[in-house]
């Protein structure tokens, strides 16, 4: 069982929503009110556009853990899901501004470590240290 949901969130992590969603089924075969699974499986559905199904999930994620603040998160997001005529195009809602940022920042991260392999740390270092020196240089000139 632990097997298959670290596989689901690893595949999860590496944006393979239809491998994750599979192996958190698999998962809820083996027990099928574990809230991990469910919860990995609804994400998972959300990504794919299978809002319905994905409601159904987090909402007995939610039933089974009421207090889980990302599991209400993503229960909001699938109640909120339009789904446009190209699924590839369909608006996925942030759940909140501070998710927002977290996504993007994961994200930039991700295509850093695609771009740049094993050196992605450096370089995203040396572009932060170059953008921050760019702008007190411009902070001092306006003095």
């Amino acid at each position: 069982l632990s097997l298959r949901l670290n596989l689901a969130e690893a595949l999860a992590r590496l944006s393979r929503w239809q491998d994750s969603e599979e192996e958190s089924g698999q998962a809820l075969k083996l027990d099928d009110g574990n809230v991990k699974a469910l919860f990995r499986r609804g994400r998972a559905r959300l990504r794919l556009g299978q809002a319905e199904a994905a409601k159904q999930d987090l909402l007995r994620a939610a039933q089974l853990a009421p207090t889980d603040r990302l599991i209400r998160e993503e229960l909001e997001a699938a109640r909120a899901w339009k789904a446009s005529s190209d699924a590839s195009q369909a608006v996925l809602p942030a759940a909140s501004p501070k998710a927002a940022w977290h996504t993007l920042a994961r994200t930039c991260l991700r295509h850093a470590r695609n771009i740049f392999g094993e050196v992605w740390r450096q370089v995203l270092l040396s572009l932060a240290l170059a953008f921050i020196m760019g702008g007190l240089g411009r902070l001092r000139r306006t003095q």
